[in-house]
């Protein structure tokens, strides 16, 4: 008995240009996607005006799939087969559409980034080393992971060493200096400074064909730096025109590769002007700027004070993100520093703290499991208070910005994979102990903005929101277990 099954992926969208390439990078690709597979044949057709990927398969217990991935605006997989196997149907599922997503994220082409700032030292981009990675964790979401770290350890503390008196004040103690420092930890992740005289990034891309991109990248290697470098003095002393051909003869005359300027884009942003502008909107003071060289799409400010914060942009947000979007991502953080969201998360971990220990813990009135309820409970909280203010700060951005169809393009770009691989229901996604709310969710109320009906307290109408998004989501778990159900019954 034949078995047939049909998805369409209704969160890719393909452009109609892009149909052929998208079905040649599939078919080029197939031998990576399927490797656990034996292939058998692969061929490549239309029908009705559709380009067409056919590949036939032989699963590791020998039964016969075939497989057709059909390019669309919204691409589709039909996948045939002699047995029905769910976990072989469910891991092609996922192989195909995780192809079809660094599709969409690449264009089917591979690039080459070289970032750099003018008077600045010239560095190649890099992974966040172990110390980055953990600095950064302490300031990510307005600081809530070391806030709410700090409240595990500390009550695992009181176990151990019983609530001491000598402990009452020991997370406002030691957190407070922290976060009065914290734009200081920004400065020490940082690589580049951007100011009033050194205000500009230069973006330098080039783009290959995907088929040539690994052993591009393989001859450029060791030399990467000093072809930096010659780009970093030729940048600045050439027009944009000029310094194309420069290039061109610079790969073709050193690393004998060959590319057409077409696939040279060559970008210079006043960051500083652009950031500057952002915090006027906000009637804020400029804060200082630091430039992170990792591949990381990131932004993030931190400072207990307005005058003395520090805004960290990662290069890999630079080089994914339009100037417009970028505009809007700065104005999502430019939010947070206005309303003292570091500041908030500091009193309100620090009164949870102290409740527990000054009248949970001394008037004893919850037993063990309760008071690690309790503390759950607190923290899960938190972080739902956490999300609440993410959309309040997408919100105020949107408005003041008037740019909410950029910061939703910019959180697609950003997040594409969380994008195309979250479920239609996002009750788990609200609960979990993350910083940020479902993407798709922040995405769709981005879409559906109006600054008018919004009142004064945004953060009310955050939470008016956030409420609502759960609750549907829940209602929606109830029906279909309703009618799951029910259909048990019946059968």
């Amino acid at each position: 008995m034949k078995y047939t099954y049909r998805h369409e992926f209704k969160k890719i969208r393909l452009y109609v240009e892009d149909w052929f390439n998208y079905i040649t990078f599939m078919e080029n690709s197939i031998r990576n996607i399927f490797s656990e597979y034996l292939l058998i044949e692969s061929k490549v057709g239309i029908m009705e005006n559709n380009p067409y990927l056919l590949i036939t398969l032989i699963e590791e217990n020998g039964y016969t799939i075939k497989c057709k991935i059909i390019a669309n605006i919204f691409p589709v997989l039909e996948i045939s087969c002699d047995e029905y196997v769910f976990s072989v149907i469910e891991r092609i599922l996922k192989k195909v559409e995780e192809a079809t997503i660094y599709y969409v994220k690449i264009k089917g082409s591979g690039t080459i980034y070289f970032v750099f700032t003018p008077r600045q030292q010239i560095s190649l981009t890099r992974r966040r080393s172990f110390i980055q990675k953990i600095l950064e964790k302490i300031v990510w979401g307005n600081m809530i992971f070391f806030f709410t770290f700090s409240l595990i350890v500390f009550y695992l503390l009181s176990i151990v060493v019983g609530s001491l008196y000598a402990l009452i004040l020991t997370i406002p103690l030691i957190n407070l200096p922290i976060m009065i420092f914290s734009d200081k930890i920004l400065d020490i992740i940082g690589d580049w400074d951007i100011t009033k005289y050194y205000r500009s990034i230069y973006i330098i891309s080039l783009k290959f064909p995907l088929k040539d991109y690994i052993s591009i990248l393989r001859k450029i290697g060791s030399q990467k730096k000093n072809i930096k470098k010659m780009l970093y003095i030729n940048a600045l002393s050439f027009s944009d025109n000029y310094l194309k051909q420069k290039i061109k003869n610079l790969f073709k005359d050193r690393i004998g590769i060959e590319i057409n300027e077409e696939n040279i884009t060559i970008r210079k942003i006043d960051l500083y002007s652009l950031v500057d502008s952002v915090f006027l909107r906000f009637r804020l003071p400029t804060p200082r700027i630091k430039i992170l060289n990792v591949k990381y799409p990131n932004v993030m400010i931190s400072g207990l004070m307005l005058n003395k914060s520090t805004l960290l942009i990662t290069t890999g947000i630079l080089v994914n993100l339009e100037e417009e979007e970028l505009r809007a991502v700065i104005g999502h953080e430019a939010s947070h520093a206005k309303n003292h969201d570091q500041l908030f998360f500091f009193s309100i971990s620090s009164i949870e703290y102290l409740v527990r220990i000054y009248i949970i813990n001394v008037l004893n009135i919850l037993s063990p499991i309760s008071e690690v309820i309790y503390l759950l409970l607190s923290l899960t909280t938190l972080f739902l208070i956490a999300k609440i203010i993410e959309i309040r700060a997408d919100i105020e951005a949107s408005i003041l910005l008037n740019k909410s169809i950029e910061l939703a393009s910019a959180l697609k770009k950003i997040g594409v994979n969380h994008v195309v691989k979250k479920r239609k229901n996002r009750v788990l996604s609200w609960i979990l102990w993350k910083t940020h709310p479902p993407i798709t969710f922040r995405i769709e109320n981005l879409l559906s903005v109006n600054s008018n009906q919004y009142n004064k307290n945004l953060f009310l109408t955050a939470t008016y929101m956030c409420i609502k998004d759960i609750e549907k989501n829940i209602m929606s778990v109830w029906k279909n277990a309703f009618f799951n159900t029910l259909s048990v019954r019946n059968i």
